[in-house]
């Protein structure tokens, strides 16, 4: 059995060091401080077409089987300022390599109209209000989530496949 490992992405501004309590599925994967930046928020240049996979710290990660597709559920909790929630990334990506446990690429792909789509949040809140990830942009956005707030949502995982040589796909 392969396993992969997810990673979430973000950046967290406070003049304390913000906190963030992360559950997948409702089991609680992470409970304390993340790097902070000492300066007030910001989503200029982060709401816009952002396609850097390596943009901001990693917050937390988990694992699962490399051949699981589906969702999970999401839920971050803030304190003591504000996160901007950036890429959710994984190991054993869709790739043509056979070193891809190295390897870090989008945790969902979905091709519509020969348009690539690797945002994998959906249905999601943001301190009780409903928010639309996927209303612009095909890629990943980045959202704010203050201090005192829970952001909830569903986590879409397409399955780890590597190309062989012949361009045929498989599960790892």
């Amino acid at each position: 059995m392969t396993i992969r490992t997810f990673k979430q992405r973000g950046q967290a501004h406070g003049s304390l060091p913000v906190t963030i309590a992360a559950k997948i599925n409702g089991v609680e994967v992470f409970n304390g401080a993340v790097p902070t930046l000492n300066t007030a928020y910001q989503l200029t240049g982060f709401d816009q077409e952002v396609d850097c996979l390596s943009l901001g710290d990693e917050l937390f990660s988990w694992t699962d089987e490399a051949t699981f597709s589906g969702t999970k559920t999401l839920e971050i909790s803030v304190s003591n300022g504000y996160l901007v929630l950036m890429n959710t990334t994984a190991n054993y990506p869709v790739l043509n390599v056979e070193n891809a446990q190295n390897q870090w690429g989008f945790a969902y792909y979905n091709i519509v109209d020969d348009i690539l789509h690797t945002n994998p949040w959906s249905d999601m809140t943001i301190g009780g209000q409903a928010q639309n990830p996927n209303a612009t942009f095909p890629g990943q956005t980045y959202w704010l989530i203050p201090s005192g707030s829970v952001m909830t949502c569903t986590v879409n995982i397409t399955d780890s496949r590597v190309l062989n040589v012949s361009g045929a796909t498989g599960p790892v």
